[in-house]
């Protein structure tokens, strides 16, 4: 940047358009120990201002953390009527408090050796990756249930808590905000005889969180990671298939004995898997067959056996194969998805052709960058998987 070529980065313009709290992230999510940071600048058409899109990363975050806790404060109404059981939390519950004590770990250890990008970058994955994306999915249902409510609540309440303590030091404004809206509506977040969360007015004087290392469960881990595994494919299937964001198909997944085993063990499985695969059915076993006309994915997980205290698979095993099935009969006109798959694989036919013709001439080869022939050699590649993946689905529809 240089002030001659007008090219530099008011920081105040930056807080202008796109809030404090984004332009704090996205310089702490920049922050490298030994690279240069790259950052384009544009000029906004309507202020005049030059920016930067780097900072949209920022200002889109500050949005979901809003939008979160805006969710939990409309859902815990009567959170703190009832007392905190631990014998009634679910697997999803389990898992995201493992996950939450496991974040903690990592972003003490990285602001100790003032990795500052890394700690942020755990935040981030956490809580827009595992609380946002999953947790809150999984716990929708349950927030109208009367005999689940509770639980959910409490959990809520305090994966809530401890995320606004850790990102608070790089989003300091929008996370006190959240905390006043959070002491109004219910002061104690803590879980009883499990879990701390001292009450304070304000965030900025309130506790770091503390280690807690019965929140950890490798065990629950795994076990949704393999829930998560097989509800990700379910959702990709669907967004490939192109159904309508109403529909609900069912699933059936083909796994190994021990694998279903498993499965078995995770009580209110049935509404997990619809809650967080959008799916109206979902059936799984070793002797499952594949239905005619079906979208298939295969699936790596992690197979278990025996039981821990609270009820969950025990002991890790090594990982296996499963495969995903989505009957597509009365969800899609399977002629018309057979004709915009051909398309598709005609389409990726040409560009491997230019790519391959590209290849086959030695100028090119021998004069052009190794880096250019190297980047043309990857989108061989990726296009002769890509029509590998389209021609399975097509022959997978009949």
């Amino acid at each position: 940047m240089k002030k001659s070529l007008g090219n530099g980065v008011d920081p105040l313009d930056v807080v202008a358009m796109h809030g404090a709290d984004a332009l704090r992230f996205t310089l702490a999510w920049m922050t490298t120990e030994t690279q240069d940071v790259r950052m384009p600048v544009e000029t906004d058409p309507e202020t005049g201002r030059n920016t930067s899109p780097k900072f949209d990363q920022g200002r889109n975050f500050c949005n979901k953390v809003w939008n979160a806790v805006r969710f939990a404060l409309m859902n815990l109404e009567g959170a703190g009527d009832e007392t905190f059981d631990a014998e009634r939390l679910r697997l999803e519950d389990v898992w995201i408090l493992s996950q939450l004590e496991n974040t903690r770990e990592f972003v003490e250890t990285a602001l100790g050796a003032f990795h500052f990008q890394a700690s942020l970058a755990g935040l981030y994955h956490f809580f827009w990756g595992s609380f946002c994306d999953f947790y809150l999915e999984a716990i929708k249902s349950r927030l109208r249930e009367t005999e689940e409510r509770p639980t959910a609540q409490r959990v809520l309440a305090y994966v809530l808590d401890q995320s606004l303590r850790l990102l608070h030091p790089y989003m300091p404004f929008i996370t006190e905000a959240a905390w006043e809206g959070l002491n109004a509506t219910l002061e104690d977040r803590s879980l009883a005889n499990l879990a701390e969360a001292p009450p304070s007015d304000f965030l900025i004087a309130a506790h770091w969180p503390r280690a807690n290392s019965e929140l950890k469960s490798p065990v629950a881990e795994a076990l949704f990671r393999l829930v998560r595994d097989i509800a990700v494919t379910a959702r990709r299937l669907r967004s490939e298939v192109g159904l309508d964001a109403s529909a609900r198909p069912t699933i059936l997944f083909k796994t190994s004995d021990l694998n279903a085993d498993s499965l078995r063990t995770i009580r209110n499985l049935d509404r997990l898997m619809q809650d967080i695969a959008w799916v109206k059915e979902f059936h799984f076993g070793a002797d499952v067959e594949k239905p005619p006309n079906s979208a298939t994915a295969v699936v790596t997980t992690t197979p278990y056996k025996d039981t821990d205290g609270r009820g969950l698979g025990g002991t890790v095993r090594d990982s296996d194969t499963g495969e995903v099935y989505m009957p597509l009969g009365d969800l899609i006109d399977l002629e018309e998805e057979r004709r915009r798959l051909q398309k598709q694989i005609a389409d990726k036919r040409e560009v491997l052709a230019r790519a391959e013709a590209k290849l086959a001439n030695e100028n090119f080869v021998t004069k052009a960058p190794d880096e250019v022939v190297r980047r043309e050699r990857d989108r061989a590649e990726e296009t002769r998987a890509a029509i590998e993946a389209l021609e399975k689905r097509r022959a997978e529809l009949g």
